[in-house]
């Protein structure tokens, strides 16, 4: 191990206590794996503002935190979060606080769903080929340390010309009482073969105001013509820190769609990286952040076409009151060779309270010559004159402001297909906007 700060000593120590519990589990390639990670966050340490990268978001307040992994109490279970009971899904619950999930959700032919730590032990060849290849930790140090410490989340497999028959439904759910000061890293693996379909939602909630940290990395692998609609659902307690990571890699003619709804806890960093590595790779990227009080939230993109006639639409919105700050930073990428690529980008931000803010940097990279994209940002107030005809047809002010923030916001939730979830999703998103105030 390289030598360590006062600061990362905790942490190394919890990382010895995590080797020797899971040393039996998955060969010697897992431990390998988990050890050079450690090296790498030990060597970065945490990110700092005069990181490019983290200009806007500080971490100083997880730092002096000092949060711990320790090791997970018995299982726990709790409500449905995002009270989406009505649809049909194949589900895993991983309480925060860990423990027995029960068995696989789906297994068979080419399918399995079911618990990464599960599939570790069994030594399926698909997890040492995929694990830890794709969401690179040696200049980031949060994938780093979720590298180091991972032991459990979602793993998913399906094998060519396989439908699922229900979507997959990974809950991570933090429980009162058990979260105080802890630090999680959960860990999620997603290969869908070859003229396969799937449908994911990954979900993370917390019923608990304590003070804890997510510290999510899902890698999701689309051979060719292989499809995935993501749904990535974040309803954090009010002292959260969640700092999550989607590495996607697009083989040939492939298609996702992913689709993010952020709402609460106290700061919020998503990074969403898709590599379309084939030729006639297709994604769309679509998210909602609401942030009130004195949250913080932030979204970074980063689309790369590397293979020709590839296409990509983004569009983020965000709808933030009170004192909330939000980031947006989504970066297109066409190198050389991916000519005939077509990509646009939009984020678009509605300001509730004069004291929110938002930095919104759009940015394209473009080297190929024969391209169509496009990119913007709109940063604005709800419109005086929409309001007053609402008001002037009997609607009273809060009812106005809160139709015109559901119609800003409604784009985003109508690309929901599952229609029970969509309903729950606008319910939840409305609940928690007090738009008569500004949040």
């Amino acid at each position: 191990m390289t030598e360590t700060s006062a600061e990362q000593q905790g942490y190394l120590e919890d990382f010895e206590r995590l080797s020797a519990r899971a040393s039996r589990n998955g060969g010697a390639w897992v431990g390998d794996l988990r050890r050079r990670a450690m090296e790498c966050f030990c060597s970065l340490g945490f990110p700092s503002t005069r990181d490019e990268e983290w200009k806007y978001t500080s971490l100083e307040a997880l730092r002096k935190a000092h949060l711990r992994a320790t090791e997970a109490p018995g299982p726990a279970r709790g409500r449905d979060p995002f009270g989406s009971g009505g649809w049909e899904r194949h589900e895993l619950v991983f309480p925060w606080a860990g423990g027995d999930t029960g068995g696989p959700a789906a297994s068979g032919d080419g399918v399995f769903v079911g618990r990464l730590a599960d599939a570790v032990e069994g030594r399926v060849s698909w997890v040492e080929a995929h694990l830890g290849r794709h969401a690179g930790y040696d200049t980031h140090a949060l994938r780093a340390l979720n590298t180091a410490f991972m032991e459990d989340g979602g793993a998913v497999r399906l094998g060519p010309d396989r439908t699922l028959d229900r979507p997959v439904h990974l809950v991570f759910l933090a429980v009162p009482g058990q979260a105080s000061n802890r630090i999680v890293h959960p860990r999620n693996l997603v290969v869908v073969g070859a003229n396969s379909r799937l449908t994911l939602v990954e979900a993370y909630a917390g019923t608990a105001d304590d003070v804890y940290c997510t510290n999510a990395v899902t890698e999701i692998v689309l051979e060719e013509n292989a499809a995935l609609d993501h749904y990535r659902l974040l309803r954090e307690g009010a002292g959260t820190f969640h700092i999550g990571t989607v590495q996607v890699r697009q083989a040939r003619n492939s298609r996702y769609r992913s689709h993010a709804v952020t709402s609460g806890g106290a700061m919020t960093r998503v990074e969403i990286n898709v590599l379309l590595d084939g030729e006639g790779a297709d994604c769309l990227l679509q998210g909602l952040y609401v942030a009130g009080g004195a949250q913080h939230v932030d979204n970074r993109t980063a689309i790369e076409h590397a293979k020709p006639h590839g296409s990509s639409r983004e569009l983020y919105k965000g709808v933030l009151g009170g004192r909330a700050r939000a980031v947006f930073n989504g970066k297109v990428v066409v190198r050389k060779e991916a000519q005939k690529t077509d990509a646009q980008q939009s984020n678009k931000n509605l300001m509730l309270s004069p004291e929110a803010e938002i930095d919104s940097k759009p940015q394209l990279e473009i080297l190929a010559d024969d391209v169509r994209c496009s990119h913007g940002t709109t940063i604005g107030q709800l419109e005086e004159d929409e309001l007053f005809y609402l008001r002037s047809r009997g609607l009273n002010k809060a009812l106005a402001r809160k139709l015109l923030v559901h119609g800003f916001a409604g784009e985003v939730l109508d690309g929901i297909d599952i229609e029970d979830l969509k309903n729950a999703l606008t319910a939840q998103v409305f609940s928690e906007l007090d738009v008569s105030q500004g949040l």
